[in-house]
């Protein structure tokens, strides 16, 4: 009877302890950025599966959380000077292990209170996702091979999105100067706005483009080999120049009356090989 019960108290204190430190091991690392100033500059730098990037109403001034089983085997460092804030989250060992089968992933929750500040979010091969919409001075995503996905991107002053492999898909960019670009990876992005004297560069060397609902004064798109797609609204007063090698061209867009039209807008496009559709 006295073997039985020093078993069992065993046996208990082996499983208090196996959930304690699991339960630990599921807490996350919090960092809360006090210092960052009202007009400061976050940056990200991160080698890790997945990013998740929103804004929350209640919070008063960032927070980068690492969390995730494996979030141990990653180094989170966290750097605040002139009211400025760099992150850098970096694997322990690179080489033992692809990423994408690692289980971690990098929360950063902006507050609503952001619209005088700047966030540049640069990432390896893993995912970037913007949970909901974002409103910034500034706003940078970039990626290696990972892909970038958004909701409504609102950029006081610029809005930059690139990626060397990965795709690039996003509901709606609202800003005055925006630029997307890619190696390789599909960029398709349902709606790109600016105000007057906005400007769009959009950029690829083989992945498609595809734009459906341009509204830009200003608008440049150019792809080597891959197909571009773009809508324009039929009400949006727009000239286009569009030029290609030996893709093929498809125009299917209202005439305009210019003499209706307070402002004109143009919009150049061009491929070498890859094929060109127009339409609204």
């Amino acid at each position: 009877m006295k073997h039985a019960s020093i078993l069992l108290l065993l046996i208990l204190t082996s499983s208090i302890t196996m959930l304690f430190s699991t339960g630990m091991n599921e807490l996350p690392v919090t960092h809360d950025l006090e210092t960052l100033g009202k007009s400061g500059i976050v940056v990200v730098t991160c080698d890790i599966p997945d990013v998740f990037v929103s804004q929350k109403e209640h919070l008063r001034n960032p927070v980068i959380q690492l969390t995730g089983r494996d979030k141990d085997e990653f180094d989170i460092t966290v750097e605040e000077q002139g009211g400025n804030v760099t992150v850098q989250v970096e694997r322990k060992n690179p080489k033992s292990t692809e990423l994408r089968n690692y289980k971690a992933e990098l929360n950063v929750f902006l507050p609503s209170e952001f619209r005088d500040r700047e966030l540049h979010v640069l990432c390896g091969s893993g995912a970037l996702n913007i949970s909901n919409d974002l409103t910034s001075s500034k706003i940078v995503l970039s990626t290696a091979s990972g892909t970038i996905n958004f909701q409504q991107l609102n950029g006081e002053h610029e809005v930059r999105l690139q990626s060397a492999s990965g795709s690039i898909k996003g509901q709606s960019v609202i800003c005055g100067k925006t630029i997307v670009s890619t190696a390789s990876g599909n960029i398709d992005i349902d709606r790109i706005a600016s105000g007057t004297n906005g400007t769009l560069q959009v950029e690829s060397a083989s992945g498609a483009i595809m734009l459906s609902d341009v509204e830009v004064f200003r608008a440049t798109l150019y792809s080597i080999s891959g197909s571009i797609r773009c809508t324009i609204p039929k009400d949006f007063y727009t000239s286009i120049d569009v030029k290609t090698v030996t893709g093929s061209i498809s125009k299917q867009i209202a005439q305009y009356d210019t003499n209706k039209a307070e402002t004109i807008a143009s919009i150049a496009i061009a491929t070498v090989t890859g094929s060109i559709t127009i339409e609204n």
